[in-house]
Protein backbone atom coordinates (compact mmCIF):
# COMPACT_ATOMS: atom_id res chain seq x y z
CA UNK A 1 0.00 0.00 0.00
CA UNK A 2 1.09 3.16 -1.13
CA UNK A 3 1.94 5.75 1.86
CA UNK A 4 -0.66 8.03 0.35
CA UNK A 5 -3.33 5.96 0.68
CA UNK A 6 -2.79 4.91 4.43
CA UNK A 7 -5.84 6.45 6.82
CA UNK A 8 -4.80 9.20 9.06
CA UNK A 9 -5.75 7.24 11.79
CA UNK A 10 -2.99 4.30 11.20
CA UNK A 11 -0.30 7.13 9.86
CA UNK A 12 -0.83 8.91 13.56
CA UNK A 13 0.04 5.68 15.38
CA UNK A 14 2.65 5.03 13.22
CA UNK A 15 4.27 8.61 12.97
CA UNK A 16 3.56 8.53 16.90
CA UNK A 17 6.56 5.51 17.39
CA UNK A 18 8.82 8.08 15.99
CA UNK A 19 9.27 9.24 19.59
CA UNK A 20 11.60 6.67 20.82
CA UNK A 21 13.09 6.34 24.66
CA UNK A 22 16.90 6.90 25.06
CA UNK A 23 16.72 5.43 28.66
CA UNK A 24 14.26 3.03 28.71
CA UNK A 25 15.19 3.09 32.59
CA UNK A 26 13.91 6.25 32.80
CA UNK A 27 11.08 6.74 35.16
CA UNK A 28 9.10 10.28 34.50
CA UNK A 29 5.48 9.70 32.74
CA UNK A 30 6.49 9.40 29.81
CA UNK A 31 10.52 9.33 29.81
CA UNK A 32 13.34 10.99 27.85
CA UNK A 33 12.49 10.78 24.52
CA UNK A 34 14.31 11.42 21.57
CA UNK A 35 12.14 13.66 19.11
CA UNK A 36 14.61 14.57 16.42
CA UNK A 37 12.67 12.21 13.92
CA UNK A 38 9.19 13.53 15.38
CA UNK A 39 10.76 16.84 14.66
CA UNK A 40 11.65 15.76 11.00
CA UNK A 41 8.43 13.89 10.13
CA UNK A 42 7.04 17.23 10.35
CA UNK A 43 8.63 18.68 7.50
CA UNK A 44 7.61 16.13 4.99
CA UNK A 45 3.84 17.36 3.87
CA UNK A 46 1.12 19.10 5.52
CA UNK A 47 -0.66 15.89 6.33
CA UNK A 48 2.64 14.79 8.40
CA UNK A 49 3.06 17.95 9.97
CA UNK A 50 -0.39 17.65 11.66
CA UNK A 51 -0.08 14.13 12.49
CA UNK A 52 3.14 14.24 14.06
CA UNK A 53 2.64 17.56 15.51
CA UNK A 54 -0.11 16.06 17.86
CA UNK A 55 2.42 13.59 19.57
CA UNK A 56 5.16 16.48 19.62
CA UNK A 57 2.72 18.51 21.48
CA UNK A 58 0.59 16.83 23.57
CA UNK A 59 2.61 16.57 26.88
CA UNK A 60 4.46 19.50 27.99
CA UNK A 61 6.83 19.54 30.88
CA UNK A 62 7.44 22.20 33.23
CA UNK A 63 11.02 21.70 33.48
CA UNK A 64 13.92 23.66 36.01
CA UNK A 65 16.97 24.81 33.83
CA UNK A 66 19.57 27.55 35.67
CA UNK A 67 19.78 29.21 31.71
CA UNK A 68 15.91 29.54 32.62
CA UNK A 69 15.18 30.90 35.91
CA UNK A 70 12.53 32.51 34.53
CA UNK A 71 10.99 29.40 32.81
CA UNK A 72 11.05 31.62 29.76
CA UNK A 73 10.81 28.18 27.61
CA UNK A 74 7.52 26.75 29.26
CA UNK A 75 5.61 30.50 28.90
CA UNK A 76 6.35 30.69 25.09
CA UNK A 77 5.34 27.15 24.83
CA UNK A 78 1.52 28.11 26.39
CA UNK A 79 1.56 30.86 24.19
CA UNK A 80 1.83 29.39 21.45
CA UNK A 81 -1.55 28.63 19.21
CA UNK A 82 -0.97 25.02 18.35
CA UNK A 83 0.45 23.91 21.87
CA UNK A 84 -2.73 25.64 23.08
CA UNK A 85 -4.98 23.52 20.50
CA UNK A 86 -2.77 20.09 21.05
CA UNK A 87 -1.78 19.92 24.62
CA UNK A 88 -4.14 17.22 26.55
CA UNK A 89 -0.72 16.81 29.61
CA UNK A 90 0.87 19.43 31.74
CA UNK A 91 4.01 17.73 33.60
CA UNK A 92 4.94 19.77 36.68
CA UNK A 93 8.06 19.35 37.82
CA UNK A 94 8.99 20.54 41.38
CA UNK A 95 12.34 20.87 41.06
CA UNK A 96 15.65 20.03 38.70
CA UNK A 97 15.28 16.14 38.95
CA UNK A 98 13.50 15.63 35.56
CA UNK A 99 16.46 13.93 33.54
CA UNK A 100 19.97 12.38 33.92
CA UNK A 101 21.05 15.93 33.35
CA UNK A 102 19.62 17.57 36.16
CA UNK A 103 20.64 17.67 39.76
CA UNK A 104 18.19 18.00 42.68
CA UNK A 105 20.87 19.78 45.30
CA UNK A 106 23.06 21.49 42.32
CA UNK A 107 20.91 22.71 40.07
CA UNK A 108 18.67 24.41 42.63
CA UNK A 109 19.53 27.71 43.39
CA UNK A 110 20.25 28.15 47.16
CA UNK A 111 18.58 31.60 47.58
CA UNK A 112 15.87 30.90 45.15
CA UNK A 113 14.90 27.43 47.53
CA UNK A 114 15.35 29.29 50.38
CA UNK A 115 12.82 31.60 49.73
CA UNK A 116 10.79 28.92 48.36
CA UNK A 117 10.57 27.06 51.45
CA UNK A 118 8.68 30.29 52.69
CA UNK A 119 6.75 30.07 49.84
CA UNK A 120 7.92 32.75 47.76
CA UNK A 121 8.88 32.23 44.04
CA UNK A 122 7.49 34.28 41.84
CA UNK A 123 8.72 33.00 38.72
CA UNK A 124 7.79 29.27 39.53
CA UNK A 125 4.13 30.36 40.79
CA UNK A 126 3.62 32.15 37.98
CA UNK A 127 4.72 29.63 35.74
CA UNK A 128 1.98 26.73 37.37
CA UNK A 129 -0.58 29.50 37.36
CA UNK A 130 -0.45 28.79 33.61
CA UNK A 131 -2.17 25.47 32.94
CA UNK A 132 -5.46 27.70 33.06
CA UNK A 133 -4.36 28.83 29.64
CA UNK A 134 -4.30 25.44 28.14
CA UNK A 135 -7.63 24.98 27.20
CA UNK A 136 -7.73 21.37 25.43
CA UNK A 137 -5.67 19.89 29.14
CA UNK A 138 -7.08 16.44 30.66
CA UNK A 139 -4.50 15.60 32.73
CA UNK A 140 -2.25 17.22 35.26
CA UNK A 141 1.11 15.61 36.35
CA UNK A 142 3.20 16.08 38.85
CA UNK A 143 6.66 14.79 39.84
CA UNK A 144 8.28 15.52 43.12
CA UNK A 145 12.13 14.39 44.04
CA UNK A 146 12.25 10.61 45.34
CA UNK A 147 14.05 11.63 48.69
CA UNK A 148 11.56 13.39 51.20
CA UNK A 149 12.02 14.66 54.69
CA UNK A 150 10.01 12.95 57.74
CA UNK A 151 8.21 15.80 60.21
CA UNK A 152 10.15 15.72 63.15
CA UNK A 153 13.13 16.34 60.37
CA UNK A 154 11.50 19.03 59.30
CA UNK A 155 11.01 20.01 62.97
CA UNK A 156 13.94 19.86 64.40
CA UNK A 157 16.89 20.70 62.03
CA UNK A 158 19.55 19.52 64.56
CA UNK A 159 18.40 15.53 64.16
CA UNK A 160 17.96 16.02 60.02
CA UNK A 161 19.33 12.68 58.41
CA UNK A 162 22.89 12.53 56.67
CA UNK A 163 22.17 14.04 53.24
CA UNK A 164 19.40 16.41 54.21
CA UNK A 165 20.31 18.87 51.55
CA UNK A 166 19.61 15.97 49.31
CA UNK A 167 16.13 15.58 49.88
CA UNK A 168 13.50 18.17 48.93
CA UNK A 169 11.68 19.09 52.05
CA UNK A 170 8.29 19.19 53.34
CA UNK A 171 7.25 23.01 52.49
CA UNK A 172 8.30 23.06 48.60
CA UNK A 173 6.28 20.37 48.35
CA UNK A 174 2.96 21.82 49.71
CA UNK A 175 3.43 25.18 47.83
CA UNK A 176 4.18 23.11 44.51
CA UNK A 177 0.86 20.98 45.33
CA UNK A 178 -1.23 24.22 46.93
CA UNK A 179 -0.19 26.13 43.48
CA UNK A 180 -1.14 23.14 41.14
CA UNK A 181 -3.88 22.57 42.81
CA UNK A 182 -5.61 26.50 42.40
CA UNK A 183 -4.46 26.22 38.85
CA UNK A 184 -6.54 23.17 37.98
CA UNK A 185 -9.63 25.14 39.67
CA UNK A 186 -8.96 28.19 37.62
CA UNK A 187 -8.76 25.81 34.21
CA UNK A 188 -11.67 23.93 35.45
CA UNK A 189 -13.72 27.60 36.09
CA UNK A 190 -12.95 29.11 32.51
CA UNK A 191 -12.49 25.41 30.33
CA UNK A 192 -13.83 22.78 32.16
CA UNK A 193 -12.55 19.79 33.81
CA UNK A 194 -9.32 17.83 34.12
CA UNK A 195 -10.08 14.02 34.17
CA UNK A 196 -6.54 12.55 34.77
CA UNK A 197 -4.65 13.18 38.16
CA UNK A 198 -0.68 11.63 38.33
CA UNK A 199 1.41 12.41 41.39
CA UNK A 200 4.20 10.54 41.41
CA UNK A 201 6.90 10.75 44.66
CA UNK A 202 4.16 12.08 46.82
CA UNK A 203 5.56 12.21 50.15
CA UNK A 204 4.05 10.00 52.82
CA UNK A 205 3.18 12.66 55.04
CA UNK A 206 -0.86 12.93 55.97
CA UNK A 207 -2.25 16.15 54.52
CA UNK A 208 -6.14 16.65 55.78
CA UNK A 209 -5.83 20.59 55.77
CA UNK A 210 -4.56 20.18 51.83
CA UNK A 211 -7.62 17.87 50.53
CA UNK A 212 -9.89 19.28 52.15
CA UNK A 213 -9.31 22.85 50.85
CA UNK A 214 -11.33 24.44 48.38
CA UNK A 215 -9.01 24.20 45.60
CA UNK A 216 -8.88 20.74 46.20
CA UNK A 217 -12.44 19.90 46.58
CA UNK A 218 -13.69 21.74 43.63
CA UNK A 219 -11.83 19.13 41.34
CA UNK A 220 -11.90 16.12 43.20
CA UNK A 221 -14.72 14.71 41.82
CA UNK A 222 -13.51 15.41 38.24
CA UNK A 223 -11.12 12.78 38.70
CA UNK A 224 -12.00 9.35 36.97
CA UNK A 225 -8.04 8.28 36.55
CA UNK A 226 -5.75 9.11 39.46
CA UNK A 227 -2.23 8.31 39.31
CA UNK A 228 0.04 7.70 43.09
CA UNK A 229 3.58 7.07 44.00
CA UNK A 230 4.01 7.33 47.36
CA UNK A 231 7.74 7.95 49.01
CA UNK A 232 9.08 7.05 51.78
CA UNK A 233 11.71 9.39 54.27
CA UNK A 234 15.31 8.15 53.55
CA UNK A 235 18.31 8.11 55.26
CA UNK A 236 22.08 8.11 53.40
CA UNK A 237 23.63 6.53 56.12
CA UNK A 238 24.59 3.23 55.00
CA UNK A 239 25.43 2.25 51.21
CA UNK A 240 21.55 1.15 50.49
CA UNK A 241 19.30 3.54 51.73
CA UNK A 242 17.88 3.31 55.03
CA UNK A 243 14.30 3.44 55.40
CA UNK A 244 13.03 4.62 59.22
CA UNK A 245 10.06 2.66 60.16
CA UNK A 246 9.79 4.33 63.35
CA UNK A 247 8.78 7.88 61.84
CA UNK A 248 5.30 8.47 62.48
CA UNK A 249 4.65 8.79 58.97
CA UNK A 250 5.23 5.22 58.13
CA UNK A 251 2.45 4.37 60.78
CA UNK A 252 -0.19 7.30 60.18
CA UNK A 253 -0.31 7.91 56.35
CA UNK A 254 -1.50 4.50 54.87
CA UNK A 255 -4.52 4.83 57.41
CA UNK A 256 -5.14 8.47 55.84
CA UNK A 257 -4.95 7.19 52.37
CA UNK A 258 -7.34 4.57 53.11
CA UNK A 259 -9.83 6.72 55.20
CA UNK A 260 -9.58 9.75 53.77
CA UNK A 261 -7.82 10.54 50.89
CA UNK A 262 -9.16 7.76 48.38
CA UNK A 263 -13.00 7.92 49.58
CA UNK A 264 -12.86 11.41 48.00
CA UNK A 265 -12.88 10.29 44.01
CA UNK A 266 -14.81 6.63 45.26
CA UNK A 267 -17.48 7.30 43.71
CA UNK A 268 -16.27 8.43 39.82
CA UNK A 269 -13.11 7.15 39.86
CA UNK A 270 -12.78 4.37 36.95
CA UNK A 271 -8.58 3.78 37.09
CA UNK A 272 -6.90 3.49 39.88
CA UNK A 273 -2.93 3.70 39.75
CA UNK A 274 -1.74 2.82 43.48
CA UNK A 275 1.83 2.34 45.05
CA UNK A 276 5.00 2.84 46.91
CA UNK A 277 8.85 2.85 46.36
CA UNK A 278 8.68 0.34 49.41
CA UNK A 279 6.55 -2.68 50.27
CA UNK A 280 3.24 -1.18 52.17
CA UNK A 281 0.28 -2.29 53.49
CA UNK A 282 0.89 -4.61 56.18
CA UNK A 283 4.25 -3.00 58.39
CA UNK A 284 4.46 -0.15 60.11
CA UNK A 285 1.86 1.19 58.89
CA UNK A 286 -1.61 -1.04 57.94
CA UNK A 287 -3.68 -0.74 54.79
CA UNK A 288 -6.62 -3.75 54.18
CA UNK A 289 -9.22 -1.37 52.41
CA UNK A 290 -11.77 -1.76 54.26
CA UNK A 291 -14.93 0.31 53.57
CA UNK A 292 -13.54 1.31 50.22
CA UNK A 293 -15.91 0.47 47.26
CA UNK A 294 -15.28 2.12 44.10
CA UNK A 295 -18.44 1.58 42.24
CA UNK A 296 -17.06 2.38 38.41
CA UNK A 297 -13.55 0.95 38.69
CA UNK A 298 -12.32 -0.68 35.40
CA UNK A 299 -8.75 -0.55 35.71
CA UNK A 300 -7.00 -1.26 39.08
CA UNK A 301 -2.85 -1.01 39.02
CA UNK A 302 -1.56 -2.12 42.16
CA UNK A 303 2.51 -2.12 42.96
CA UNK A 304 4.56 -3.27 45.94
CA UNK A 305 1.46 -4.26 48.02
CA UNK A 306 2.36 -6.78 50.61
CA UNK A 307 -0.30 -9.43 51.31
CA UNK A 308 0.05 -10.72 54.57
CA UNK A 309 -3.89 -12.35 55.88
CA UNK A 310 -6.47 -14.17 54.54
CA UNK A 311 -8.41 -11.33 54.41
CA UNK A 312 -6.08 -8.62 53.09
CA UNK A 313 -7.05 -8.57 49.19
CA UNK A 314 -10.61 -8.73 49.74
CA UNK A 315 -10.59 -4.88 48.95
CA UNK A 316 -10.09 -5.67 45.57
CA UNK A 317 -12.50 -8.91 45.30
CA UNK A 318 -15.41 -6.48 46.63
CA UNK A 319 -14.49 -4.10 43.16
CA UNK A 320 -16.50 -6.66 41.09
CA UNK A 321 -16.56 -3.91 38.14
CA UNK A 322 -12.86 -4.80 37.51
CA UNK A 323 -12.23 -5.45 34.16
CA UNK A 324 -7.87 -5.16 34.33
CA UNK A 325 -5.97 -5.97 37.22
CA UNK A 326 -2.47 -5.17 37.23
CA UNK A 327 -0.03 -6.59 40.07
CA UNK A 328 3.55 -5.09 39.87
CA UNK A 329 6.20 -6.61 42.29
CA UNK A 330 3.50 -7.49 44.61
CA UNK A 331 3.92 -9.87 47.24
CA UNK A 332 2.81 -12.38 49.69
CA UNK A 333 4.67 -11.97 53.16
CA UNK A 334 5.50 -15.44 53.92
CA UNK A 335 8.14 -15.24 57.12
CA UNK A 336 7.77 -11.77 59.26
CA UNK A 337 10.45 -11.39 62.00
CA UNK A 338 8.52 -8.52 64.75
CA UNK A 339 9.13 -7.59 68.06
CA UNK A 340 6.06 -7.77 70.19
CA UNK A 341 6.66 -4.32 71.68
CA UNK A 342 6.80 -2.98 68.00
CA UNK A 343 3.87 -5.25 66.65
CA UNK A 344 1.71 -3.18 69.77
CA UNK A 345 3.34 0.49 68.72
CA UNK A 346 2.65 0.08 65.56
CA UNK A 347 -0.47 -1.26 65.82
CA UNK A 348 0.39 -3.99 63.23
CA UNK A 349 -2.48 -6.61 62.82
CA UNK A 350 -1.35 -10.29 63.41
CA UNK A 351 -4.65 -12.65 62.51
CA UNK A 352 -3.51 -15.58 60.24
CA UNK A 353 -0.03 -15.58 61.28
CA UNK A 354 1.64 -18.26 63.43
CA UNK A 355 4.69 -18.42 65.69
CA UNK A 356 7.88 -19.70 63.94
CA UNK A 357 10.50 -21.14 65.70
CA UNK A 358 13.97 -19.65 64.67
CA UNK A 359 16.42 -21.19 62.76
CA UNK A 360 20.02 -21.43 63.56
CA UNK A 361 21.26 -19.01 61.14
CA UNK A 362 18.56 -16.50 62.65
CA UNK A 363 20.48 -14.61 66.23
CA UNK A 364 18.52 -11.16 66.11
CA UNK A 365 16.02 -10.44 68.42
CA UNK A 366 13.21 -10.00 66.18
CA UNK A 367 10.15 -12.69 67.18
CA UNK A 368 9.73 -14.97 63.93
CA UNK A 369 6.00 -15.07 62.50
CA UNK A 370 5.29 -16.98 59.63
CA UNK A 371 1.90 -16.87 57.38
CA UNK A 372 0.76 -19.78 55.33
CA UNK A 373 -1.28 -17.37 52.16
CA UNK A 374 -0.65 -18.61 48.74
CA UNK A 375 -1.18 -17.30 45.30
CA UNK A 376 -2.47 -20.04 44.37
CA UNK A 377 -5.52 -18.58 46.73
CA UNK A 378 -5.47 -15.51 45.49
CA UNK A 379 -5.69 -16.34 42.27
CA UNK A 380 -8.32 -18.69 43.44
CA UNK A 381 -10.51 -16.05 44.29
CA UNK A 382 -9.86 -13.49 42.02
CA UNK A 383 -11.28 -16.38 39.42
CA UNK A 384 -14.30 -17.08 41.43
CA UNK A 385 -14.96 -12.91 42.49
CA UNK A 386 -14.27 -10.80 39.93
CA UNK A 387 -16.21 -11.95 37.08
CA UNK A 388 -16.08 -9.02 34.74
CA UNK A 389 -12.00 -9.41 34.08
CA UNK A 390 -10.71 -9.78 31.12
CA UNK A 391 -7.41 -8.64 31.70
CA UNK A 392 -5.21 -10.19 34.41
CA UNK A 393 -0.98 -9.22 34.80
CA UNK A 394 0.97 -9.88 37.56
CA UNK A 395 4.79 -8.78 36.83
CA UNK A 396 7.75 -9.32 38.92
CA UNK A 397 10.36 -7.02 36.72
CA UNK A 398 10.98 -3.49 38.91
CA UNK A 399 11.29 -1.96 35.56
CA UNK A 400 7.03 -2.39 35.55
CA UNK A 401 6.29 -1.32 38.84
CA UNK A 402 6.08 2.29 38.32
CA UNK A 403 2.64 3.57 37.74
CA UNK A 404 3.35 6.25 35.15
CA UNK A 405 5.14 3.46 33.02
CA UNK A 406 1.98 1.75 30.70
CA UNK A 407 2.87 -2.43 30.50
CA UNK A 408 3.39 -4.64 28.08
CA UNK A 409 -0.32 -5.71 27.28
CA UNK A 410 0.41 -9.61 27.08
CA UNK A 411 -0.27 -11.51 30.62
CA UNK A 412 3.40 -11.96 32.13
CA UNK A 413 3.95 -14.27 34.75
CA UNK A 414 7.62 -15.73 35.93
CA UNK A 415 9.07 -18.80 34.04
CA UNK A 416 7.33 -21.85 35.76
CA UNK A 417 10.67 -24.11 35.58
CA UNK A 418 12.46 -20.98 37.63
CA UNK A 419 12.29 -21.66 41.14
CA UNK A 420 14.25 -18.49 41.62
CA UNK A 421 11.50 -16.12 39.78
CA UNK A 422 8.68 -18.24 41.84
CA UNK A 423 10.47 -17.15 45.27
CA UNK A 424 10.43 -13.44 43.80
CA UNK A 425 6.56 -13.33 44.63
CA UNK A 426 7.02 -14.47 48.35
CA UNK A 427 8.22 -11.62 50.87
CA UNK A 428 10.17 -11.10 53.87
CA UNK A 429 9.92 -8.70 56.57
CA UNK A 430 12.47 -7.94 59.29
CA UNK A 431 11.39 -5.01 61.64
CA UNK A 432 15.52 -4.96 62.78
CA UNK A 433 17.15 -4.28 59.06
CA UNK A 434 18.04 -1.23 57.63
CA UNK A 435 15.97 -2.30 54.51
CA UNK A 436 13.15 -4.59 55.82
CA UNK A 437 11.92 -6.11 53.03
CA UNK A 438 13.11 -8.74 50.93
CA UNK A 439 12.45 -11.48 48.55
CA UNK A 440 12.24 -15.13 49.56
CA UNK A 441 14.42 -15.96 47.17
CA UNK A 442 17.30 -13.62 48.43
CA UNK A 443 16.86 -15.89 51.76
CA UNK A 444 18.57 -19.06 50.00
CA UNK A 445 20.87 -19.24 52.95
CA UNK A 446 18.02 -20.19 55.05
CA UNK A 447 16.53 -22.10 52.52
CA UNK A 448 19.65 -24.07 52.09
CA UNK A 449 19.54 -24.76 55.96
CA UNK A 450 15.98 -26.04 56.12
CA UNK A 451 15.36 -28.73 53.75
CA UNK A 452 11.85 -28.58 54.94
CA UNK A 453 10.84 -25.02 54.06
CA UNK A 454 12.30 -26.06 50.67
CA UNK A 455 9.99 -29.03 50.06
CA UNK A 456 6.83 -26.69 50.93
CA UNK A 457 8.09 -23.63 48.73
CA UNK A 458 8.35 -26.09 45.81
CA UNK A 459 4.74 -27.70 46.70
CA UNK A 460 3.34 -23.93 47.36
CA UNK A 461 4.83 -23.32 43.57
CA UNK A 462 2.84 -26.47 42.36
CA UNK A 463 -0.39 -24.87 43.37
CA UNK A 464 0.72 -21.47 42.33
CA UNK A 465 1.04 -22.39 38.52
CA UNK A 466 -2.06 -24.93 39.15
CA UNK A 467 -4.38 -21.97 39.94
CA UNK A 468 -2.81 -19.57 37.81
CA UNK A 469 -3.54 -21.79 34.83
CA UNK A 470 -7.46 -22.18 35.65
CA UNK A 471 -7.15 -18.44 36.08
CA UNK A 472 -6.03 -17.45 32.73
CA UNK A 473 -7.72 -19.82 31.12
CA UNK A 474 -11.07 -18.57 32.50
CA UNK A 475 -10.18 -15.23 31.35
CA UNK A 476 -9.33 -15.88 27.51
CA UNK A 477 -12.71 -17.40 27.51
CA UNK A 478 -14.54 -14.10 28.78
CA UNK A 479 -12.42 -12.39 26.54
CA UNK A 480 -13.21 -14.64 23.64
CA UNK A 481 -17.37 -14.10 24.58
CA UNK A 482 -16.65 -10.41 24.47
CA UNK A 483 -15.21 -10.44 20.63
CA UNK A 484 -17.93 -12.38 20.22
CA UNK A 485 -20.69 -10.24 21.12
Amino acid sequence: MDLKNIPPEILGLILGQLAVLQDETCVDQYGEVMLTDLRNARLVCRQWNALASEHLFRAIPLLHNPQDETFASWNAAVDSEMVQKLARVAEIYSGPHHGRYTDMWKDRGFQVWNSWEAGEWKEFQQAISRLADLPNLHEVYICFYEMCEGFEHGQDPDHWPSGQEKVEVRSTRLHTLRHVFRAMRQHKARYGTIRTLSIENWANHPLPELILSDDFQSFVKDITTLRLRVAEETNEDVEDWEYELNYIERQTFEPFLQNQFLPLFADQLTSLHLGFNQCWGTAPGTFDGSGLHFPNLKHLHLFQFAIAHDDHFDWVLRQTSLERLHLNQCGIASRLYLEDEKIQRWGVKTHDWRSNPPLSTEDWHEKPHAYDGTWAAVFDKIRTSLGQLVDFQIATCEDLCNPFVTPDPAPMYPDPNSCYAIGYRYLWFDGGMNIPWCNEGDRQLILDEDSDLEDRVQEREKGDINAWEELMQVIRERRARKIMR
